[in-house]
């Protein structure tokens, strides 16, 4: 990779302009260019950004100044790990709540699968190992009420093909407990592996969402093995239930599918012992009413809020009275729900800092069927033009006065699923919210994994500042764009 130095001196003798000429045109100091093209000074993104338009660079030219721009003022590791959670984001929920569904109504039902090996068989390569473990899992499920237990590596494509497998062609796959831990690193800076535990987290969290079955992950710090290799020092990974087992290898391109009775007693016991030095990675709640109390605890000190979902967070500016007018009235524990929503509101209003980024597509399905993604179908009613009215009003005074900081996605540069949001308060808790598989149920999940929140709120900071979202100037354009719409 060629130095911006060097890259930025080469583009300015390209395009016709001395030094001095181009910091005239474009409005920055010469001084200033000068120390940049001596590398001297780090550029800014704004001084980039201000030489860009009269360097005539190609769209590839373009993005590659700005990454080398990028990389030497926040460092290879951030630079990587915010590139790595935009495309979590822009993946995730199109993976599994897409193709998910196009898969299982193509499939059909599957067969039944009998497992005829012999104890001690050898397995060896890709398609070996993963055709067994498919044929094992799809067995288990269709026994009804199974538990798998495993500690294969997070980040595994293996396990993540195999639990995609369950879901797309077995139709029993909702009778399944898979119990699943895993290594985190610790210090990812200083271990130089920024993505290292997002690529765990971009594996396992899918199958978190979409989960109908169950799936729980617990996690473990370690100096970068697994804690039961010791224990099993050739095949150090295992995916066990009741009366089968498949230990691996561990690249895992080697197995070993076991059936005696005591080999699966140890590894079972084994598991047991261990499973208690590790950790829960997420709390998943199915309900609003159970997960409006965690969010009250996480900014019960007023601490910032950051939330990236569809909408905008209209939840800041419910009353009492809109809140009981549109709430339906057959949901459970009705009273306790409505009250509960009113100080999530009344708390959200009171926030010193509270930074919404929403996309236009989640505006208009507002705009256009008065829904709440705040308030699930489920639970509420769509709301009437005037009172759609009213919460764009307080929506664009909010941003305009700065008591919130709203913007827009950019959608060039950043994609994000309707199904698929996240909300985080520094320290204290990441969660994120969307529907399964088949849109049945709306889960949260919520992780204080260390590394997790540190990665989710750099990226936090970054994205208000960055092309993925608009300016708040064109941000208020369209919200009084949509405000006019309403009065038609």
């Amino acid at each position: 990779m060629r130095t911006l130095d060097t890259l930025l001196r080469y583009y300015i003798e390209r395009s016709g302009y001395t030094i001095y000429g181009i910091a005239k045109i474009a409005d920055v100091k010469r001084s200033t260019l000068q120390k940049v093209l001596t590398e001297n000074r780090k550029p800014s993104r704004e001084l980039i950004e201000k030489l860009i338009p009269y360097l005539k660079l190609s769209p590839d030219e373009k993005d590659d100044l700005m990454e080398i721009t990028e990389i030497l003022n926040v460092g290879e590791e951030v630079f990587y790990q915010r590139q790595f959670i935009r495309r979590l984001l822009e993946h995730t929920a199109d993976i599994l709540l897409g193709r998910v569904i196009s898969f299982k109504n193509a499939t059909g039902e599957s067969c039944p699968l009998h497992i005829s090996y012999e104890n001690a068989q050898f397995f060896h390569g890709n398609y070996a190992v993963e055709n067994l473990l498919n044929i094992f899992l799809s067995n288990t499920a269709q026994k009804g009420h199974s538990e798998i237990r495993t500690n294969i590596p997070g980040n595994s494509e293996l396990f993540s093909n195999v639990l995609k497998h369950i879901i797309y062609y077995c139709p029993d796959y909702c009778n399944l407990r898979v119990r699943h831990f895993v290594l985190f690193h610790k210090n990812i800076k200083e271990e130089k592996l920024a993505t290292d535990n997002l690529k765990i987290f971009y594996n396992i969290i899918p199958f978190m969402i979409t989960s109908d079955f169950l799936y729980e992950v617990n996690y473990y710090y370690d100096s970068g093995s697994p804690i039961i290799k010791d224990a099993l020092t050739a095949f150090p990974y295992f995916v066990i239930e009741k009366e089968w087992g498949v230990l691996l290898s561990e690249d895992c391109n080697s197995a070993v599918f076991v059936k005696s009775e005591q080999i699966l007693e140890y590894l079972n016991n084994l598991y047991e012992s261990f499973l208690s030095r590790t950790e829960p990675l997420a709390t998943i709640c199915t309900k609003p009413e159970d997960i409006l109390p965690i969010l009250l605890e996480l900014n019960r000190d007023e601490s910032t809020l950051f939330v990236l979902e569809n909408q905008p967070c209209f939840s800041a500016f419910l009353t009492e009275g809109l809140i009981r007018k549109y709430a339906k009235k057959d949901i459970p524990e009705y009273e306790s729900v409505v009250q509960t929503l009113c100080k999530r509101s009344r708390q959200l209003q009171n926030l010193t800092a509270h930074i919404s980024i929403f996309s236009k597509s989640g505006l208009q399905h507002f705009v256009e069927t008065g829904y709440i993604n705040d308030l699930t179908p489920e639970y509420s009613c769509p709301l009437e033009i005037k009172d759609r009215q009213y919460l764009l009003n307080c929506l664009y005074q909010a941003i305009e006065k700065n008591t919130m900081a709203g913007y827009m996605i950019n959608p060039l540069n950043l994609h994000i699923s309707e199904d698929f949001s996240y909300l985080m308060v520094k320290n204290k808790g990441l969660i994120f919210f969307g529907y399964n598989a088949e849109r049945r149920n709306y889960h949260y999940i919520l992780l204080k994994e260390a590394t997790l929140l540190e990665a989710f709120y750099d990226f936090s900071l970054y994205i208000t500042n960055s092309s993925c979202v608009y300016s708040k100037e064109d941000t208020l354009d369209c919200l009084k764009q949509y405000m006019v719409s309403l009065q038609q």
